[in-house]
């Protein structure tokens, strides 16, 4: 368990980070149902959230090769990494946009009532639909 003081201090620190470097962000959720055959489908168009403030940063590792074989010659895999406030709204598949840039959220780590970091792959373009 946590002391309110490591909590306020530790929460202190992610506002830090952000203020250093805001990135504003608004996700788009889409949402799956089930069909009566089994299967699903996606609900459109997309959920669009508020606007939130991040810090978003390279996943950097010592250890990774960033570029990988495909068809078109090797190309770059940077992986970047979303740090929000304890509030952050954000789901696995959210799709946002920062420029012209389109992000899919993949994974979501949770340090309860201090920070919300996510782990988001670059997908290019300016089409932000997630399809």
């Amino acid at each position: 368990m946590v002391s309110n003081i490591e909590r306020l201090a530790s929460r202190r620190q992610i506002e830090a980070l952000i203020r250093a470097d805001p990135t504003e962000v608004q996700f788009q959720r889409r949402t799956k149902v089930d069909t009566p055959s089994g299967g699903w489908k996606w609900i459109d168009p997309p959920v669009v959230l508020q606007p939130q403030t991040v810090a978003m940063v390279p996943f950097k590792r010592r250890m990774t090769e960033f570029m990988v074989d495909t068809q078109f010659g090797e190309v770059p895999d940077l992986p970047y990494v979303i740090v929000g406030k304890h509030d952050l709204d954000v789901k696995r598949g959210d799709v946002f946009t920062v420029g012209d840039q389109v992000f899919q959220v993949q994974t979501i780590d949770i340090k309860r009532d201090i920070r919300v970091a996510a782990q988001v792959d670059y997908y290019g373009g300016d089409d932000a639909s997630g399809s």
